[in-house]
């Protein structure tokens, strides 16, 4: 209960917008009925989806259950299950999956702000999205989220609706980042070696979107951005939050609303060498890349105006 009271205000704002509560409250998560789906790390089990009474129910490995009960998030958590643990999972995890079970747009990924726009950076396990993202903080752009990306589509245009602060990195990655700087770090979870990684708070309520780099590393040390190919509306799909994979209906809401973005042109791909030594590099091209398709953007906007006037 004490955790549920210290929870970042961000997260919080963020399930409020969405009309949704959470509570610790033992004893009230009810078993698991009808398995849905299996994530795994590699080849390990490390989460279990199921259909309950009352809704879903969440068993992660690590200990923690959790019921996603309509527009209610509850909890309970091994004797042993520590409390950072317990928050990793409460806002990395479970929200995104119980916004996404309100029909909300949520990806896994990061995002910073670049010249008024957010940026955001999806892409597999290990491809760099926070530590890119840690790299440009460095260089005096603001985090605005980083595992849970939410998005709204109002009017035509996708809008990000930052979560709250923090970047979750690898201590290698970390120390490379942000050696010699005094660094807020503590454990993600007690059954990994990522830190927790503060960043400043105070984002804006919501940020239009500029635009969404699929990650791949480079062969060599330069920085590219390529077009998007045809795979890339099942590239987005992938790093998609879906609670309930059999419902079919929100497959293709999840497919249309992909689809909008990469005939908007907003999807790119983005590679970046393994070893981030020169972030500036990096911040030229992701930079140049937004200021293009800001102006595309426009010259879209202005187009579709003048042929309503005519």
């Amino acid at each position: 209960r004490e955790l549920g009271a210290s929870l970042d205000p961000g997260a919080r704002e963020v399930a409020r917008d969405a009309g949704l509560s959470w509570q610790c409250a033992p004893g009230r998560v009810p078993p698991a009925a009808s398995l849905i789906h299996e994530w795994r790390d590699e080849d390990n089990l490390w989460l279990r989806i199921s259909r309950c009474r009352g809704g879903y129910h969440l068993a992660f490995t690590a200990g923690v259950s959790f019921l996603i009960d309509g527009r209610t998030l509850i909890w309970e958590a091994a004797p042993a299950g520590s409390p950072d643990t317990i928050r990793h999972l409460l806002l990395d995890q479970a929200l995104p999956l119980a916004l996404s079970g309100q029909g909300a747009w949520v990806l896994h990924g990061s995002a910073v702000l670049l010249d008024g726009r957010a940026v955001l950076f999806v892409g597999d396990s290990g491809q760099g999205k926070s530590t890119l993202a840690a790299w440009l903080a460095m260089q005096g752009h603001r985090v605005l989220a980083d595992d849970c990306l939410r998005l709204d589509d109002r009017g035509g245009d996708i809008v990000l609706r930052p979560s709250y602060p923090g970047l979750r990195m690898w201590p290698d990655a970390a120390q490379h980042v942000f050696a010699g700087k005094l660094v807020d770090m503590t454990s993600v979870a007690s059954y990994t070696r990522k830190l927790r990684v503060a960043t400043p708070p105070g984002a804006p309520d919501s940020v239009p979107v500029g635009r969404l780099s699929a990650l791949r590393k480079a062969a060599g040390a330069r920085v590219a951005v390529h077009d998007t190919t045809a795979g890339s509306v099942v590239s987005l799909i992938r790093h998609t939050f879906r609670l309930d994979i059999e419902r079919r209906s929100d497959l293709s809401y999840d497919f249309a609303r992909a689809a909008h973005l990469v005939t908007r042109g907003v999807v790119r791909h983005l590679e970046v060498p393994r070893d981030l030594d020169r972030p500036r590099d990096v911040e030229r091209v992701v930079i140049a890349d937004v200021t293009m398709a800001r102006d595309a953007s426009g010259r879209r906007q202005r187009e579709s105006e003048g042929g309503r006037c005519a």
